[in-house]
């Protein structure tokens, strides 16, 4: 279908109506309108003037219907708000009282009048988490960091985007996450802004940035050492192992001069905690980041650990540090004896293996240092299913994980019961394991076995 053919179906007497009250004069026939309409698409300063004004949820939407192949180039859609831009200037009709129709043609002159302005990308501004990615690959990513920054932190949740605007404080945001990615661009990359968000980091973290920038390195490895800087608005998650950082917020960083900024030096050097992150070998979807105070035992170390998983299993688990090997119960060096402080200062992970049939291992990286008012172990935010005991390892894990997943399925009351009878929930009860962690290091200090 044509686009002079798709009015004369869809042009009503009552969007003829609209066209006079819009354009301030008089359409006596459809077919005046539509030749008015189609003069109207064809010159580029009056078509311009809708897209001017379309809002970037109306381009992101626009962008995607591209990738569709409509019958007969004719879009059917639902929700008139969805395009609002398009129906308040005539690009989109009324086909019925629940359905509007938009053009191929118009879809498509929007999208390269967007391209051709730097507004919308012509590269996914992600990867995929089933992608691999290898490190000689890293020229990959260069079309996000490059490309225009909206998109690139429209890889972010409203729930991520307003958790950056309440950790920098910004004031001023709007209800919607079109307003949230406004915000949050516009602070990160004004260099009046800049130090207060750097603030936010340790000063071990901020050499390292300023480092990066310096060597003018945008691409930076998924690890705990970024989070805060992930967390602040700086890095943009990509894929599951890679970090970026926006050219734009790039160059503004170089006009910040780092000597001056008031880290967090100070408060780190009168730390009383540590933020730690661990993940499951072989699961990694399975996250746990934790706060534990100074002045622990191994012993203690590993019951937080295990708790953090709801794991019940007391027999001799153990932790590889650096070269020593650290044991639950009984082993060359006893849990009990040994404090966290001593080598926490010398190494930054280390694992911890779970004594039972599955051979959960753990791997446990140091996030940072923390001051904290309450001096007991909390965790602070978790992802991934709980790791079922007694199943048989991850493989095993795997398959109950997925059978649990579906209702329907011809094994899930008998996967379900099993499960449950061990340490399996569906949700995550965060809030039972801190209360329970609290009262125990309240009450007991040290813990031994």
């Amino acid at each position: 279908m044509e686009l002079r053919e798709f009015y004369s179906i869809y042009m009503g007497e009552d969007a003829l109506l609209r066209a006079t009250l819009i354009h301030s004069r008089d359409f006596l026939t459809i077919d005046d309108y539509i030749d008015f309409k189609l003069d109207d698409f064809e010159d580029e300063n009056q078509f311009n003037k809708m897209v001017d004004v379309l809002s970037m949820a109306e381009a992101k939407r626009i962008h995607d219907l591209v990738d569709e192949d409509p019958d007969n180039n004719v879009y059917h859609v639902k929700n008139k708000s969805h395009y609002g831009t398009l129906y308040d200037f005539q690009y989109m009709l009324e086909e019925d009282r629940n359905s509007y129709v938009i053009h191929r043609d118009v879809v498509h002159a929007i999208d390269q009048a967007l391209l051709n302005r730097g507004i919308m990308s012509p590269y996914n501004m992600r990867i995929g988490h089933d992608e691999s990615l290898e490190p000689e690959e890293i020229s990959k990513l260069s079309n996000m960091y490059t490309g225009p920054i909206y998109w690139l932190y429209d890889n972010l949740t409203s729930t991520q985007l307003k958790k950056i605007i309440s950790t920098l404080g910004i004031t001023h945001y709007g209800k919607y996450k079109d307003d949230f990615l406004k915000a949050v661009i516009s602070y990160i990359t004004a260099p009046g802004h800049l130090p207060h968000v750097l603030e936010h980091l340790s000063y071990k973290d901020l050499t390292h940035i300023e480092e990066m920038i310096r060597d003018n390195y945008n691409v930076f490895e998924r690890k705990p050492r970024w989070s805060v800087a992930e967390k602040i608005g700086l890095l943009v998650k990509v894929h599951p192992d890679y970090l970026v950082m926006h050219q734009d917020v790039l160059e503004a960083l170089r006009t910040i001069d780092f000597k001056k900024i008031e880290t967090r030096e100070q408060e780190d050097a009168n730390y009383n905690a540590y933020h730690i992150h661990a993940t499951i070998e072989g699961k990694r979807e399975i996250k746990r980041d934790i706060v534990i105070p100074v002045r622990l035992n191994f012993y203690e170390l590993m019951y937080i650990l295990k708790e953090s998983f709801l794991w019940t299993n007391g027999t001799n688990s153990k932790i590889k540090i650096g070269g020593y090997e650290i044991y639950e119960k009984e082993g060359t060096l006893s849990a009990n004896i040994v404090q966290v402080d001593h080598l926490f200062n010398k190494y930054q992970s280390f694992k911890f293996y779970y004594d039972s049939d599955d051979n959960y291992e753990v791997n446990v990286s140091l996030i940072g240092t923390r001051i904290v008012d309450r001096e007991v172990p909390k965790v602070t935010e978790y992802r991934g299913p709980i790791p079922i005991e007694n199943i048989g390892g991850i493989e095993k894990l795997n398959d109950a994980l997925e059978v649990l997943e579906d209702e329907t399925h011809i094994d899930y009351a008998r996967t379900y019961n099993k499960a449950r009878s061990e340490n399996y929930r569906e949700r995550f009860p965060i809030t039972a394991i801190n209360k329970n962690l609290s009262r125990k290091f309240m009450i007991r200090r040290p813990m031994t076995e």
